[in-house]
């Protein structure tokens, strides 16, 4: 798998998911639930899924992304009376809620609050996760589910939200696609503002610093670095020297999915520490748990990430650690970290 560099800067990180498309079966491994736990998740995302799509089908302007957020709300607005009127049958103890948890509240307010040309990429990623652990959601719960009713509503749902989630990934990959195809030099080039006393642009993969909570870089790797020239005797402001097919920008990296050397699905990217010099120190990948229950940020060097194709051409990113070596790493505490890349707190 060949290097490519990333272009990283302030006004190049967004999220926008980037990998193959996965056969919905292997997904995520079917997941056994209760059946009150089951109501209360698939009632929340249900929310989550039209509160969402309601937004895109207003902010976005592109319009395959518009065709299917009013899918979105017309489909799960059925699924979420008839799980209202399943569970209403099943029994008291089985609880539709009426309002999202934290963590989907706080996914709301960040696409309310995206501007124009970050929204679409944001919606997307959102909306591939949610997907990808609703089809898990619903095959385990149709599969080994303890209430005969609920279990019929989700076998009956599940090819519906298999669907979806085939259709959010193909609108993905063509965003992609579309952003691959852009020129890098001309009016599509990146322009970044040089740092104070600086003559170059930058980046740089090298191990963080802070050993408590990395997986360390292995030996006989070497880091990779991409030093971009800036013209003399103009502004600084153009960005020379890039070639289309060697550079991946960032927002290609965060939200998408990481596999190993087997093709394992190990996690997915959730974010890119760099420092106040604009070098990318390491990528915090969410790793374990199942519909963000359980999950912990693991942070690894950014010499561990690879950048390659798969059988049909689409970008694909591989790391070089194991499932098992991920979620046997200490968890990365964000709340350490202040917006300077510095801990707020001595270890």
């Amino acid at each position: 798998m060949k290097k490519i560099a990333f272009l990283l800067g302030t006004a190049l990180i967004a999220a926008a998911p980037i990998a193959m498309i996965e056969p919905v079966a292997t997904v995520l491994a079917a997941t056994t639930v209760s059946g009150e736990e089951f109501v209360n998740t698939a009632g929340v995302a249900g929310m989550f899924e039209i509160e969402s799509s309601k937004i895109a089908a207003e902010k976005s302007q592109n319009s395959d992304i518009k065709s299917f957020a009013e899918r979105m709300i017309t489909d799960h607005t059925k699924a979420a009376e008839e799980l209202k009127s399943t569970a209403k049958s099943a029994g008291d103890k089985y609880v539709v809620p009426t309002a999202l948890d934290a963590k989907h509240q706080t996914m709301i307010d960040e696409l309310k609050g995206a501007g124009q040309d970050k929204f679409d990429a944001a919606y997307v990623r959102m909306q591939t996760d949610a997907h990808k652990e609703a089809v898990a959601l619903f095959d385990g719960y149709a599969k080994q589910g303890d209430n005969p009713g609920l279990q019929s509503f989700a076998e009956k749902t599940l090819p519906t939200l298999q669907e979806h989630y085939q259709m959010i990934q193909q609108i993905g990959q063509s965003r992609n696609t579309a952003e691959a195809n852009q020129p890098a030099t001309g009016q599509g080039e990146a322009k970044t503002p040089p740092m104070s006393g600086q003559n170059e642009a930058q980046t740089t993969t090298q191990p963080t610093t802070n050993q408590a909570e990395t997986i360390q870089p292995k030996a006989d790797q070497k880091q990779a670095q991409t030093t971009t020239q800036l013209p003399s005797g103009s502004s600084g402001l153009t960005v020379s020297g890039l070639q289309a097919g060697n550079v991946i920008m960032a927002s290609s990296l965060i939200g998408s999915t990481l596999y190993s050397a087997n093709n394992e699905n190990v996690g997915d990217v959730n974010d890119i520490v760099i420092d106040k010099d604009g070098m990318a120190h390491g990528v915090v990948i969410g790793v374990g748990g199942f519909l963000g229950l359980g999950e912990k940020d693991v942070l690894v060097p950014m010499d561990r990430i690879q950048v390659g194709r798969d059988e049909n051409n689409n970008v694909k990113f591989t790391i070089t650690a194991t499932r098992q070596e991920l979620e046997q790493a200490p968890a990365f505490d964000r709340t350490r970290w202040s917006r300077s890349g510095a801990p707020t707190t001595n270890p």
